[in-house]
Formats: C-alpha cells, sequence, structure tokens
C-alpha cells in the first residue's frame, strides 16, 4: 500500500459519529494512539500528550470537513467544550483535540 493510499481505521467510525473528518494527520494520530492504547502499550500516554501539545499550537480549522454540524456540536457539548462564537471548523478541532487528548489519562489499571 502506498502512503498516500486511503485505507479503512478502526477508528475512522469516531469521525463518523463526530459528524467530521480532521485532517489526515490527525486520524492517522488517533489510530496509532489506538492501537498502542490496545495494546497496553505506556508510551500512549506520552505519545498523546506531545499530540496534544502539537495539535493545539497547530492550524484550528483548517483542512476539517463538517458532515453534520449537529453531531459536530453535540460531540463538542459531550467533551464540555464551548461552542458559543466558534464556526465548525474550530470547534472540530477542539474536539480533536479532546480526543488525542483522552490516551493521555491514565486507566484505571494504570492508576492503581
Amino acid at each position: 500500500m502506498s502512503h498516500t493510499e486511503s485505507f479503512y481505521e478502526e477508528t475512522d467510525q469516531v469521525w463518523t459519529e463526530a459528524g467530521f473528518l480532521p485532517p489526515a494527520d490527525y486520524r492517522r494520530a488517533v489510530a496509532l494512539l489506538h492501537r498502542l492504547a490496545m495494546a497496553e502499550e505506556p508510551a500512549a500516554s506520552l505519545v498523546s500528550c506531545v499530540l496534544t501539545g502539537a495539535a493545539r499550537t497547530g492550524d484550528a480549522g483548517h483542512n476539517y470537513r463538517i458532515l453534520d454540524s449537529i453531531k459536530l456540536r453535540r460531540t463538542a457539548e459531550e467533551y464540555g467544550i464551548d461552542t458559543t462564537e466558534r464556526d465548525d471548523c474550530e470547534i472540530a478541532h477542539a474536539v480533536t483535540t479532546a480526543i488525542i487528548a483522552e490516551y493521555g489519562e491514565k486507566t484505571p489499571e494504570e492508576r492503581a
């Protein structure tokens, strides 16, 4: 498979349910985090922290494809993201950052 070829990731369903598609780099980052987390790889938390920081300083609102604005705003509310005076792309970026950050949170097993 070439580097530019698209392929279905298990995590792609997350974006459909959230009502948007982030840029490909963010989709790949979440797919990587998911795979690390499923393998109970402790590096997932560290990678998440690095990616969250990069996402916060990245180009918010660029290259997001909004599929369903209502789903997007509902998802943002679920993550506690304020949507006031934000356009859909800014909200999508905030949701993407929140999803990436979730992988940095320690699981109950790791806290013990």
